[in-house]
């Protein structure tokens, strides 16, 4: 692994918060931050998978497979709500984004897949990627 610099990583690091307060400022919460949705793009960072984006304030139910997530960035209330044996809703707020930027920013500082490792020995251990999702957010 070569070292980043301080000046890569703080510039990066920017881009990455101004991108999401940008899609936070004009009223969506992206639901599915991590490093695999940002793009270079013309030297510019682009957050991509937009389309699972949902208005700020609107109700998740915890049926809609619509919604996408990623078990190693999802914050804990998200993953609460996920896991919960409820039928009942969330409302989606800019906040459950900052985890996963918080995630993401991480793992560009330390150039580590912070959870990911734990993550794996949960998806030995289950039937599928779902059980083994379901099980690290239970952890």
């Amino acid at each position: 692994k070569k070292p980043v610099d301080k000046e890569t990583i703080r510039n990066l690091s920017k881009a990455i918060v101004i991108a999401m307060a940008g899609l936070h400022a004009k009223g969506f919460v992206h639901l599915d931050m991590k490093p695999e949705n940002l793009m270079m793009f013309d030297g510019k960072l682009k957050v991509i998978d937009v389309d699972g984006c949902v208005r700020s304030g609107s109700k998740i139910a915890i049926q809609d497979s619509s919604i996408s997530f990623s078990p190693c960035y999802c914050a804990p209330e998200w993953a609460r709500f996920l896991i919960s044996e409820t039928d009942g809703y969330i409302m989606a707020h800019p906040a459950l984004d900052c985890w996963s930027v918080g995630m993401t920013l991480a793992e560009l500082v330390t150039f580590d897949a912070i959870l990911k490792p734990t993550y794996a020995q949960f998806l030995r251990n289950a039937q599928s990627h779902r059980e083994a999702s379901f099980l690290f957010m239970e952890w």
